[in-house]
């Protein structure tokens, strides 16, 4: 099931979850925003023995796009 979720965390701050769960995985993805920056985090989790996977950030940009944009 993959979902998404929308909050406004504080008067200039929204903070969105992007997220996808099944038997085998789940994993997080959660993007803050404030005046006009962002920080990410992910998470990832399996079923069965535990791992460390290895992710790396190679290059983030964050677009708002309106309607006419699209």
């Amino acid at each position: 099931m993959r979902s998404t979720e929308l909050k406004r965390t504080d008067s200039d701050t929204l903070e969105l979850k992007i997220f996808e769960t099944n038997p085998a995985y789940s994993q997080y993805l959660t993007i803050k925003i404030a005046d006009n920056q962002f920080k990410s985090d992910f998470n990832y989790w399996v079923s069965g023995p535990a791992i460390d996977p290895k992710v790396i950030t190679l290059e983030q940009e964050l677009k708002f796009l309106n309607k006419k944009e699209k």
